[in-house]
């Protein structure tokens, strides 16, 4: 137990630290991890962001789409864009659009 909360503590640390936004949904779009690069990218805090769809950060031709997306993959299981690279568009707390490359694993 104690190294595994030792992994999980290192693991927690990089996330924290990284100047990239890493954003972590489930399979409905809640936010469950908005790490720090997020919150300066965004301008959201993790606290406002955990527990709410991940549309809030989603501009562009994409935020409309984004929950059918989700759909579709809990209906047929087929993960269409997990490991592509995306060019599009984010929104930041202010409704201002901020370039978003967008990596799904």
């Amino acid at each position: 137990a104690a190294a595994v909360a030792a992994g999980e503590a290192r693991l927690r640390a990089v996330v924290d630290t990284a100047v990239d936004a890493i954003v972590v949904i489930d399979e409905r779009g809640s936010i469950q991890s908005f790490n720090r690069g997020a919150e300066a990218i965004f301008g959201h805090s993790a606290e406002e962001a955990v527990g709410r769809n991940v549309a809030m950060i989603v501009g562009g031709e994409h935020g409309a789409e984004h929950d059918r997306y989700l759909a579709a993959y809990r209906e047929t299981g087929v993960r269409k864009a997990v490991g592509r690279l995306r060019d599009m568009q984010g929104r930041r707390k202010d409704g201002s659009p901020v370039p978003v490359d967008l990596s799904i694993a």
